[in-house]
């Protein structure tokens, strides 16, 4: 059912960074629909889980945090803000390294600039 929503709603042009699971939802438990998650998408979205009790190894379960609840709102933003520069961090800095190592392409070279080749302030 989860994964049929989430199907739905991409196909109809969005896209989501999170994924935010019960542990005990109507018809599975949050970490079936997470393996399932993973195993249809791996690793593009940054799934969360919220229990009533605590998870030992949420890593193992294919999670990338778990809650307790009630969880205090500050701790999930926190949470939620790292995870996703996390996700950012890896799947887009390592493609802008890796253009900057492929060299300038006959762009003027980065490297230091004089600071008598800088246009002047004009006085007025």
């Amino acid at each position: 059912m989860v994964l049929d929503r989430l199907k739905e709603a991409e196909g109809g042009g969005k896209r989501f960074h999170v994924i935010t699971l019960d542990m005990h939802m109507q018809r599975s438990l949050g970490t079936t629909v997470c393996k399932q998650l993973r195993t249809e998408r791996g690793n593009k979205d940054v799934i969360v889980l919220m229990s009533g009790n605590a998870i030992s190894d949420p890593h193992a379960a294919g999670l990338d945090c778990a809650f307790t609840k009630p969880v205090p709102k500050l701790e999930l933003a926190q949470s939620l803000l790292r995870l996703l520069w996390e996700k950012y961090r890896a799947e887009r800095l390592p493609k802008a390294a890796e253009k900057r190592s492929r060299g300038s392409r006959g762009r003027r070279d980065s490297g230091p600039v004089e600071v008598s080749s800088l246009p002047q302030k004009k006085e007025i």
